[in-house]
């Protein structure tokens, strides 16, 4: 779900001619207890 969400997300960034963000470029607070994980996109799949 979360490739579908952030590929569909960027397609629509670009339809819309908006800047896409860098990879880590977006800064969010976490608890300790929380779990970062990284999603890869196949856009060629799209």
């Amino acid at each position: 779900m979360a490739r579908d969400l952030t590929g569909l997300m960027t397609i629509d960034f670009e339809k819309d001619d908006k800047e896409i963000p860098k990879q880590n470029s977006i800064k969010f607070e976490k608890e300790k207890e929380d779990i970062v994980t990284l999603v890869d996109i196949d856009f060629l799949g799209y």
